[in-house]
Order: structure tokens, then sequence, then C-alpha cells
């Protein structure tokens, strides 16, 4: 589950990098709230059925970037989206799991 983390947001990374409105220091934070949003899950959930970590930050994550679409330049999505996309590992709200 761990390298899937990296590997999401690593994937993430490279996407909005694209715009280069992104640096390493976002990429940092991202890891480390990714890190300890899924201990926390592990608490939560344990082996339990029916609860997966990346089915439910991706449905925040793709709602909390629903704002980001339209009317905006390249560089102005890129920073809307890496901005949402740390707050929603930050936030890490497990009551939506």
């Amino acid at each position: 589950m761990k390298h899937l983390i990296v590997g999401t947001v690593a994937v993430i990374a490279l996407t909005v990098g694209s715009a280069r409105a992104v640096d390493d220091k976002w990429v940092e934070q991202n890891i480390e709230a990714g890190k300890s949003c899924v201990a926390s899950f592990e608490r939560k959930f344990g082996e339990t059925k029916g609860h997966d970590w990346v089915d439910c930050m991706t449905d925040q994550t793709n709602k909390a970037i629903e704002g980001c679409i339209g009317g905006r330049s390249r560089r102005e999505f890129s920073i809307c989206v890496a901005g949402r996309t740390l707050k929603v590992m930050q936030t890490c709200d497990l009551s939506k799991c």
C-alpha cells in the first residue's frame, strides 16, 4: 500500500508538474501527508473488507478538484489542483471511507 501512495503522488506530481507549478516541497508534503493518512486508515480499519484507502482518497480528491476545472489558465489550474490535492491528504477525512 505504501508503494501505491508514492506511485500515486509521483503520477500526480508529474502531471501537475508539467506546468511547473509544483515544487519539491509540495511533493514531500504530499508524501508525508499520505504516509500519515495511510497509518491512520490502517489503525481505523485494519483488514476490514469494504474499506479501500485509495478509492476513498481518490473520490475525495476528485470532488475537491472539480472546482479547478474551467476558466483557468494552465498554470492556475495546476496550482489549484496541487493545493486541493495536498489539502485532501493533509485533512485525511476517514469518515468518508
